[in-house]
């Protein structure tokens, strides 16, 4: 195999063009393919004074002015009394499931210790007769 290399320019250019040379029991074949420099030192400073300006400007973001923040602070209680509201409209939610889950286990229970004595349970009055 023989190696021919062509420079595509200056000596620093981002490009070269590479031919290849490969001998098979048919013939000689050639190969071209062009190699591309992926990265360099200079793009990598220029990306990262790109990102840290960034950084220093959201860092030094102007400060709200009083009815900025009175108008931020009145929003933020909008949402607390809509939080709390939806909190305990789940909460009544789950505490009538559980009321009524344990009045039904109750009987239950009731049902069956009077029935072990030989007795009748009215749910009315709560007693074995």
């Amino acid at each position: 195999m023989k190696r021919q290399q062509h420079s595509g320019g200056s000596k620093h250019s981002p490009r070269c063009r590479q031919q290849i040379e490969f001998k098979t029991p048919t013939g000689a074949m050639t190969m071209s393919k062009l190699t591309h420099k992926r990265f360099s030192g200079r793009f990598a400073l220029l990306a990262s004074l790109i990102l840290g300006f960034a950084f220093i400007s959201g860092a030094n973001a102007n400060e709200l002015s009083d009815s900025e923040r009175a108008a931020v602070e009145q929003h933020f209680q909008i949402l607390d009394q809509q939080q709390e509201a939806s909190d305990n409209q789940t909460l009544d939610g789950f505490q009538a499931d559980l009321d009524s889950q344990l009045e039904q286990a109750e009987e239950e229970f009731m049902e069956g210790a009077c029935a072990e004595h030989e007795l009748t349970f009215d749910s009315d009055s709560q007693v074995c007769y």
